[in-house]
């Protein structure tokens, strides 16, 4: 679901969480290309973001470790992009069946096993 609030437009989209998980697996959730600085939620619970960089520095990617936020079955994760940027037509990302208009980028889970 996409909408505009006063800060800014706003991204919502609901996942399960993964099954198959172990003890030892850390689900990440990745941003990439993010196009403005943005408040990013899951569950209500404010997540910090390492940033590195990918197509040779040209992209930023934002990776946040969820495991311990993640309910044991429907999540939301809310985007808040802080300012109103301009929305490039080609910006549009497919992610299941929901499009996600303005990221730019994918968003997605990452799973990793300790």
């Amino acid at each position: 679901m996409v909408f505009e609030s006063s800060e800014g437009k706003v991204l919502q989209r609901r996942f399960h969480t993964p099954s198959g998980l172990t003890q030892t697996s850390r689900v990440w959730l990745i941003l990439e290309a993010v196009p403005t600085p943005a408040n990013v939620q899951l569950n209500g619970k404010t997540i910090s973001f390492e940033e590195s960089r990918s197509n040779c520095g040209e992209q930023s990617v934002y990776r946040a470790e969820i495991t311990d936020l993640l309910s044991t079955t429907s999540n939301l994760v809310t985007i808040r992009l802080l300012s109103r940027p301009q929305t490039n037509p080609s910006a549009v990302v497919q992610k299941g069946s929901e499009e996600l208009p303005g990221v730019g980028g994918k968003v997605y889970l990452e799973i990793w096993e300790a």
